[in-house]
């Protein structure tokens, strides 16, 4: 975890920032065809190691990630 590399690259320079920034770059990638930097399906992700850290501590022990989010998609259920 301590061990890590550094890389030196160019600052970027943007036109908009904050959330015209982040509209900017949304209509980019879609006229790009490509998916936005804030793609929202990398949010489960972040949601799973919450929710996994407070039932880790409701249930007292360590548990599997991905185990988890699998049987949390296994319970949703679409009608």
């Amino acid at each position: 975890v301590n061990e890590y590399e550094v890389i030196n690259g160019e600052a970027m320079t943007m036109q908009e920032t904050f959330h015209h920034g982040c509209l900017e770059e949304m209509f980019q990638a879609l006229e790009e065809h490509r998916p936005a930097e804030t793609d929202c399906r990398d949010n489960r992700w972040s949601m799973a190691m919450v929710l996994g850290a407070l039932e880790s501590a409701r249930i007292g022990c360590k548990l599997n990630i991905n185990e988890f989010m699998n049987m949390a998609q296994d319970s949703i259920h679409f009608s």
